[in-house]
C-alpha cells in the first residue's frame, strides 16, 4: 500500500485533492479519506498509470478466485 500512497503523492491532481480533503472532508464530493488513503465512491483510488493496474487485472483474470478461472 505504501507504493500506492507514493504514486498518489507524485500525481499533482490527486495529491492536491488529498490535501484539500485533509483540510475539509467535504471538499471533493465523492472522494473520501480512510486511514489516510484516497477513495472514490468507497473504492481505492489508483493513478491513471499506476503499476498496480496490470497486476490487479492479471490477478482478477487469471486466478481461480478472480472469476474467469484462468480463461
Amino acid at each position: 500500500m505504501s507504493e500506492i500512497d507514493k504514486e498518489i503523492q507524485r500525481d499533482p491532481t490527486l495529491s492536491k485533492n488529498k490535501e484539500e480533503l485533509l483540510q475539509n472532508p467535504n471538499s471533493h464530493g465523492k472522494y473520501t479519506l480512510e486511514h489516510d488513503r484516497l477513495y472514490y465512491k468507497g473504492k481505492l483510488v489508483l493513478t491513471a498509470n499506476s503499476e498496480w493496474i496490470p497486476k490487479l487485472l492479471q490477478e482478477f483474470h487469471s486466478s481461480l478466485s478472480g472469476g474467469h478461472s484462468g480463461v
